[in-house]
């Protein structure tokens, strides 16, 4: 009996067994090639780093050198791709009065460009850049590093290039005076002619123009202190205002700012002028005791940047930023 039962029993089992291969099969037959050739053929896609100039008309050129050919001029902020590759070599290079010893980065800008750009004119992050840059920005910063001197020096040679520049419009004479051909035709001088007093004379700087403010903006320095005017592009008019004026983006307003708590306490803080159904008028005014403002830069039509100077700084510079905004009534703050 038993030897009848052994071969049915074989073939059962060898049956059972056959079946369990087949479903073995079929369930790896069942996984996705796609996820196998995706674990053994994956790559790494490179970071794309990008760097940001932090110098206006910073030089792309074509060869990691001074005297090989300028392909671009990127602006203060304009963004690049960084190739992965630098010079073997770094280079000292003194940019807004700092001196910096950085090797030369390959860059690829937005428009597709390709070149080499001074290692110490970007930075990795994105700067802060004024909405609407003044022609003497470059010579505000130096007095970030108090060299008064090369800030002097900075501004004489952009005037002369705004005298180029705005020639149609206004002249320097040769004794010193400015004078403005006016868009109702007539001319405007400034000069110290009307003045007796020695000790009160003053001496006139041209500044820049603003065409979309009707403005011309001049410095007047005199023997007992200094100040700054705009001046209207067809009547002439004249309106005084502290210290150096920024224009906000949108050409509505304007803010002036002056740093003098040592010589001319009641003068030393922020105004914002600003175009109204009068005209041109004063709308907001800070005068500060603990701070003097250095740099103003417009982040856009409502908010500014400004640097400011701690009263008590001697020795190393403490700069602090400090916001300008309006607050949720829609007036004008200085946050500190």
């Amino acid at each position: 009996m038993i030897q009848r039962i052994l071969p049915v029993f074989l073939i059962l089992l060898s049956v059972f067994i056959s079946c369990k291969d087949t479903n073995s099969t079929e369930t790896n037959n069942n996984i996705d090639p796609t996820i196998l050739s995706a674990d053994s053929t994956a790559s790494v896609t490179p970071t794309t780093v990008t760097v940001y100039a932090w110098v206006d008309k910073l030089r792309m050129r074509s060869e990691p050198d001074t005297k090989s050919e300028i392909v671009a001029e990127i602006p203060e902020g304009g963004a690049m791709t960084f190739l992965d590759e630098k010079s073997d070599f770094t280079q000292q290079i003194t940019l807004r009065g700092k001196a910096y010893d950085e090797p030369w980065l390959k860059v690829k800008t937005t428009e597709g460009k390709t070149g080499w750009v001074y290692g110490g004119g970007v930075k990795f992050y994105e700067p802060k850049v004024a909405a609407l840059p003044t022609p003497y920005d470059r010579c505000m910063d130096y007095l970030k590093r108090r060299r008064v001197s090369q800030s002097n020096k900075c501004i004489a040679e952009i005037e002369r290039k705004q005298l180029s520049k705005d020639r149609q419009y206004v002249k320097k004479t040769k004794d010193g005076a400015l004078e403005f051909s006016l868009l109702n035709g007539q001319k405007k001088q400034l000069d110290d002619s009307a003045i007796e007093e020695v000790t009160a004379q003053q001496s006139y700087f041209y500044r820049y123009y603003v065409p979309k403010m009707g403005l011309f903006v001049v410095a007047v320095d005199g023997a007992a202190t200094d100040s700054y005017r705009l001046i209207n592009d067809k009547s002439g008019k004249e309106t005084m205002i502290w210290g150096f004026p920024v224009v906000a983006p949108d050409f509505k307003k304007l803010v002036s700012y002056r740093g003098d708590l040592k010589n001319d306490p009641e003068r030393n803080g922020l105004q914002i002028y600003g175009y109204t159904d009068q005209g041109l008028e004063l709308i907001w005014e800070k005068k500060m005791d603990r701070y003097e403002p250095i740099i103003v830069k417009w982040l856009d039509v409502e908010e500014a940047e400004v640097m400011v100077l701690p009263k008590s700084t001697t020795g190393n510079l403490k700069l602090r930023v400090a916001k300008l905004h309006k607050d949720e009534a829609g007036e004008w703050m200085l946050d500190i």
